[in-house]
């Protein structure tokens, strides 16, 4: 079965999430989207296209997650996703106070500055 067929069937049953090889699906598609190799959305000849089954994986990831205590220096997150690491193998400049969850994609040169 591929990725997105067991997507959409999570998402229309989510009794599947119980399910080791659907919480392995929905942790490749982030790990996809963390790597750049998919995206959420995209630009096509007719605007910006949604690709659903993606979306929908992200928003299923949340209930496959535990919620985690990050000790950061002196701050502190409690969350279901980790922070991206690896900036410099990635090659991106992170400015104090930016940050990006796992699962978001940042491409070689960006600069992450912290939102106003």
């Amino acid at each position: 079965m591929e990725l997105k067929e067991i997507i959409e069937a999570a998402w229309q049953d989510r009794e599947l999430l119980t399910e080791t090889h659907t919480v392995e699906a929905i942790e490749s598609v982030v790990q996809h989207l963390d790597q750049g190799e998919i995206r959420v959305a995209e630009p096509s000849d007719d605007g910006w296209k949604v690709n659903e089954w993606i979306k929908k994986a992200v928003i299923l990831y949340f209930p496959t997650q535990q919620m985690i205590t990050m000790e950061v220096g002196p701050f502190e997150f409690h969350d279901k996703i980790s922070l991206k690491k690896n900036y410099h193998e990635l090659g991106v400049r992170v400015v104090p106070h930016g940050l990006a969850r796992y699962g978001s994609y940042l491409a070689p040169g960006v600069i992450m500055m912290p939102l106003m």
